[in-house]
């Protein structure tokens, strides 16, 4: 009796745990067809996201701190102690709860609608930066659910560029929000993890969305400075 008993828990516990893996990847797809739709490139899932987002999800289910905080580290911090290296890592969370309880379609569609209609969760969903997500949902005794969806951009992914100053003249530029010297014959790259806009400050300004691989090469010719691009 005591045995029946034990695989009848075991089976319940196998079906809900299928139930909330179906859910996890019913809101990836919706995730990217949402980004679809607003002409944003897919993510794809992490190993090292969806563990982090798993076992947040887990904790707050556990503890029923509803906040990005509530095991006393950042996002970034619990993607790195799953092997995540992060140049870029956002997060959304959620809490649902019905007397009726959820089906997997009905869970994932309830989760992804809440982070849609959310400005700072809706703008995670829809970051052009970040290239893999992970998703991790639990349920407490009480029959509530929890849940995790991260969003990162690994740094083996960062963009990097490089501006050379083959001139005689010491050129000045900003690459995003900051202004840099470019002294004569010199070259600096830079490592960013979100793409952004160089402008370099000639007679005529060059501007140009910086792209992974890309070198903006300043010459001179009769007198006059120019840009040259290369590798992008």
């Amino acid at each position: 009796m005591v045995a029946v008993g034990f695989a009848i828990a075991c089976t319940a516990l196998d079906a809900a745990a299928a139930e909330l893996a179906e859910a996890a990847k019913r809101i990836l797809e919706q995730t990217n067809e949402f980004r679809a739709a607003q002409s944003v490139e897919p993510v794809a899932t992490s190993r090292e996201l969806a563990a982090a987002a798993d076992a947040f999800a887990r904790f707050i289910a556990q503890s029923a701190n509803l906040s990005h905080t509530a095991d006393g580290r950042q996002p970034a911090e619990r993607a790195s102690a799953q092997g995540y290296d992060p140049c870029i890592v956002s997060e959304n969370i959620a809490y649902l709860y019905r007397s009726a309880g959820y089906d997997a379609p009905a869970l994932a569609e309830e989760m992804v609608e809440g982070w849609k209609k959310s400005p700072g969760h809706r703008k995670n969903m829809l970051d052009p930066a970040v290239t893999q997500t992970g998703i991790g949902i639990a349920q407490d005794a009480k029959g509530r659910y929890f849940g995790v969806q991260m969003f990162g951009r690994p740094k083996a992914s960062a963009i990097r560029f490089s501006l050379r100053n083959r001139s005689a003249q010491k050129i000045e530029y900003r690459a995003g929000e900051r202004r840099f010297s470019l002294p004569p014959r010199a070259e600096r790259t830079h490592t960013v993890c979100r793409p952004l806009e160089i402008t370099i400050e000639l007679p005529k300004p060059f501007n140009v969305l910086a792209s992974d691989g890309a070198s903006y090469v300043v010459v001179e010719r009769a007198g006059a400075l120019a840009v040259q691009t290369a590798g992008d």
